[in-house]
């Protein structure tokens, strides 16, 4: 339909999604640089085409530590733009950025990125972990143990939805496959899959995750930082699966876990895949 039919040209919507955060640790354009290339070469799919924010605040931290009264210490030089020029011609797209001090922000904002403020960081450890892949009946077992079968297993610990959500606690069911392009996050609470998520589509949630169906695009679970969460699904195809931020892509994912009905955690820092017992 036109938009002279409808009256309407445009429409705008809130989406809620995971995009990868760049900390940056060191003034050092070029080793910046490199930083970033080993890691994207670890897994391009998780990087290449997907939003980035370049987070900028802990090399300029030292602005906040300063003398109460005292006058501003000035910024370490970064050529930003330099840096976003760079990740452009290399498939990557720097959307916005986080930023101490009006002169980081003008910098931020000459080179094209969105402002933002920085998140509240969970002390959790966060990034690419090796997984460990369970297969042994007693694993498994001992796995279970900690929280019980899937229909059993923990509720979330992360912060309470607003009240006025009606059945906040109830799980955020879905009942129709997840296509590509599509997002869909259970605040607050756990997600239910009862169809396929497929490749190029996420679903988030606080809680945990339950797909009985194929998972073949992304599924974060923990999204707020919750250790406890889990993983479940009856095929794991996935293009990335994360949890409390401790992510594995799909080309790091275990060989013969793949197709499989798996339940996925964390413990000790790393991702546990777990097969489910057979019924």
């Amino acid at each position: 339909m036109a938009a002279g039919e409808s009256g309407k040209a445009i429409e705008i919507e809130g989406w809620v999604t995971a995009l990868n955060v760049v900390r940056v640790l060191s003034p050092d354009v070029a080793a910046v640089r490199a930083a970033i290339e080993a890691k994207v070469a670890e897994a391009p799919g998780v990087f290449r085409g997907t939003g980035m924010i370049i987070d900028l605040t802990a090399i300029d931290e030292p602005l906040e530590a300063g003398q109460e009264g005292a006058p501003p210490a000035p910024l370490p030089r970064f050529e930003l733009a330099a840096l976003v020029d760079w990740l452009k011609r290399s498939e990557l797209l720097p959307v916005g950025a986080c930023a101490h001090g009006a002169q980081r922000k003008r910098e931020a904002l000459e080179a094209g990125l969105g402002l933002l403020d920085p998140p509240a960081r969970a002390p959790s450890r966060t990034g690419a972990r090796k997984p460990r892949a369970t297969t042994n009946a007693q694993d498994v077992a001992a796995a279970f143990a900690k929280t019980g079968p899937a229909a059993e297993a923990p509720a979330a610990r992360a912060p309470a939805p607003p009240a006025d959500t009606g059945a906040a606690h109830a799980a955020l069911t879905l009942t129709q496959p997840l296509r590509a392009g599509q997002i869909l996050y259970a605040q607050g609470r756990d997600a239910v899959a009862l169809a396929a998520i497929n490749t190029g589509a996420e679903l988030i949630a606080d809680g945990n995750i339950h797909v009985y169906g194929p998972l073949r695009g992304r599924a974060l679970a923990g999204a707020r930082g919750n250790e406890q969460a889990r993983i479940f699904c009856s095929k794991l195809e996935a293009d990335l699966i994360s949890i409390a931020g401790v992510y594995l892509s799909a080309e790091q994912l275990p060989q013969d876990k793949r197709g499989k009905a798996v339940q996925i955690f964390l413990e000790d820092g790393e991702l546990v895949i777990a097969e489910l017992p057979g019924r």
